[in-house]
């Protein structure tokens, strides 16, 4: 069975007089069917796994790069609320000139915004000394996730603090893709294109998991998302809930919307999986469970009666559920596989299993079931 990254957007039509322009949002809708289109949100969805890595990433580093420019500049507060308007240049305190000639002096190349911060803040606040190196436009945010992917890209080009991490040349080719995938037109992507754009950013992520083990899982991702369905699926039941697309504006936000759930939601399932791999009882597995027997000599009603008697106790340890799924085969019909897929955690996913294959396939499906778990937990059984 194929795994799918579905992202799925309900839509509906208001009767008849539906107007000209919401009839012209479905149609764009209905382009993301198209391969260049899927594609197109398969590297949106993988600017925005790196985003989240990136996140944490920088947030420790500025912190530190702040830290130094204390040491540098002391941490006394501006001594007259000193402020930089555009195009406007004024005279700065002692105080904020010392921090303008550090944060200066940590600058590679290109225009230093300062009209993105508040010189009286640079003392205690970090990002109003980060900002200073991003785009225009940041002056009214204040945290790690109020910037997107080419302001912490711009920002790490920019600061010198970042050289020892030698990204120059990859961030340079991650930003170019940033810029490709967001100006796409049409919001679609050819295959080449997509194959070249995520060697990028694995090469991005394999020069920073020398520092950063977090970022070697990146390669890891990407391959995830490259190889997956990435389709808008439109359901027949319109009724279920009546959106309008009147502009082109609401379409891209949709999109955006869409790619990050569905990164967001990847990411969160393989930390929770992990996390439960790491925390699992080994004791538990090593004693096999009441009931347990050679799957040779079992019948399939003890097999089943096994399955059910321990439901409460394998729904708990049991891991691997998609692989044991696979197992099944047939016996899991494709809706069913995707409810269990869906499922965030291992627990979940095997709740779902019990729920529905095993409870509506009889003994057969839970013999079948037991005879995988042998297999895949053969210390449980």
């Amino acid at each position: 069975m194929t795994d799918h990254l579905t992202a799925v957007l309900l839509f509906c039509s208001k009767r008849a007089n539906t107007s000209a322009r919401c009839c012209s949002g479905m149609d764009q809708l209905r382009e993301f069917e198209k391969e260049q289109n899927q594609n197109w949100l398969k590297g949106a969805v993988g600017l925005l796994c790196l985003r989240k890595l990136l996140e944490c990433f920088i947030d420790e580093e500025i912190g530190s790069f702040h830290q130094k420019l204390i040491n540098e500049c002391g941490e006394r507060p501006c001594e007259k609320s000193c402020n930089i308007q555009q195009n406007q240049s004024h005279p700065l305190c002692e105080v904020c000139s010392s921090w303008r000639a550090s944060i200066l002096a940590n600058h590679t190349s290109g225009k230093l915004m300062w009209v993105n911060s508040k010189p009286d803040q640079w003392y205690q606040d970090k990002w109003e000394v980060a900002k200073v190196y991003m785009p225009n436009g940041h002056k009214d945010h204040h945290s790690i996730g109020d910037f997107d992917i080419a302001s912490k890209l711009r920002l790490i080009n920019q600061c010198k603090h970042f050289k020892k991490f030698k990204l120059g040349a990859v961030c340079d080719k991650v930003s170019e893709v940033r810029n490709k995938i967001m100006h796409a037109p049409r919001y679609q992507l050819e295959q080449e294109d997509l194959i070249e754009y995520f060697k990028r950013i694995r090469e991005f992520g394999e020069v920073l998991g020398k520092h950063r083990p977090e970022f070697k899982s990146l390669s890891k991702d990407i391959d995830e998302i490259q190889n997956r369905d990435c389709r808008l699926i439109f359901p027949d039941d319109m009724e279920a809930q009546k959106t309008q697309i009147q502009t082109e504006k609401q379409l891209e936000d949709i999109l955006f919307a869409v790619a990050q759930v569905a990164a967001e939601q990847y990411r969160t399932r393989m930390m929770l999986e992990k996390l439960e791999r790491q925390t699992a009882q080994p004791e538990q597995e090593k004693k096999p469970l009441a009931g347990a027997g050679s799957s040779t000599t079992m019948s399939r009603a003890d097999k089943a009666k096994f399955v059910d008697d321990n439901k409460a106790t394998l729904i708990q340890h049991v891991t691997v559920v998609m692989a044991i799924t696979e197992e099944l085969g047939d016996m899991v019909h494709p809706e069913a596989y995707s409810l269990i897929d869906a499922k965030i955690t291992s627990h979940a996913k095997m709740r779902e299993l019990y729920d529905n294959p095993l409870r509506s396939g009889g003994e057969e499906v839970k013999a079948a079931f037991y005879d995988a778990l042998k297999k895949h937990h053969s210390k449980l059984v």
